[in-house]
């Protein structure tokens, strides 16, 4: 069993609690929940969320990442979580989004 704040990850069952209410994820967000709540304050780019969780599987589009995230936000709005994953965009030679998990909301 994984915490993280109102969060209760387990693992053997692939189960997500929010504030005491079950969120139903599909594999692969519950997979890029379990890489964060394993790092917590690692800010992840989407190729290492990529890296993680595909395991140099099919090759996916650039967005796919960003549609998965918004998709577990979704799940986690009810529970009123869906704060803790935050998303930052740093300037490198051109604009990119980064994943974390934060201790505040």
């Amino acid at each position: 069993m994984l915490r993280f704040r109102d969060w209760q990850l387990n693992i053997g069952e692939m189960a997500l609690i929010a504030a005491g209410q079950p969120v139903e994820l599909t594999a692969r967000e519950f997979k890029i929940v379990e890489l964060l709540v394993r790092r917590p304050k690692k800010v992840f780019t989407k190729q290492q969320i990529y890296t993680s969780v595909w395991q140099g599987g099919c090759a996916i589009g650039d967005k796919t990442i960003n549609v998965h995230i918004s998709n577990i936000r979704a799940k986690l709005r009810p529970s009123g979580t869906e704060g803790y994953i935050q998303t930052a965009r740093a300037a490198a030679s051109s604009w990119v989004e980064l994943y974390a998990l934060f201790t505040f909301s």
